[in-house]
């Protein structure tokens, strides 16, 4: 992440740069073609990997509180995106964040707000619940999924 690279690492180690970003990436998925799904962490666009080079998927700068981290993405394309809140590495006050939905068409909207930071996202594997990691909240949070995307039911989960 720090160093600017998206890599892969074989069995023996070796390692091969698959693709590399300005605004350091973050969360990776891949689309229901197999494309794979960038986070771009400060500029906070979802870029997707074509054969000729990075495509942007969606700008959630107008979405994203601050800088935008993990990701997973569900078998319909939907890509789920958090963000830090706030600057804590300046120790900056706390400011709750948000969870954005991109959808395969690009259209994004946030869907959960008032996250401690959300990070570790997960989805079951009947497809049926988003659970999220709240590294300030000390907390795993669990949000049904709706047929639309949308996250319904919030829970603490453990």
């Amino acid at each position: 992440m720090w160093g600017g690279k998206v890599m892969t690492v074989d069995l023996e180690g070796n390692a091969e740069i698959i693709v590399e970003l300005q605004n350091y990436p973050s969360g990776l998925g891949w689309d229901p073609q197999g494309r794979l799904l960038i986070v771009s962490m400060q500029d906070r666009r979802l870029l997707r990997l074509d054969p000729d080079g990075l495509t942007e998927v969606a700008d959630i700068s107008n979405l994203a509180t601050y800088h935008c981290n993990d990701m997973v993405v569900d078998e319909h394309g939907n890509a789920y995106i958090g963000n830090f809140g706030f600057d804590f590495s300046t120790n900056a006050p706390f400011k709750p964040a948000e969870i954005i939905l991109v959808a395969l068409d690009g259209q994004a909207r946030i869907v959960a707000d008032k996250m401690a930071f959300p990070n570790g996202t997960v989805i079951t594997p009947n497809g049926s619940t988003l659970i999220v990691g709240e590294t300030w909240g000390a907390c795993l949070t669990a949000f049904n999924i709706e047929k639309d995307g949308s996250l319904t039911n919030r829970r603490i989960w453990v």
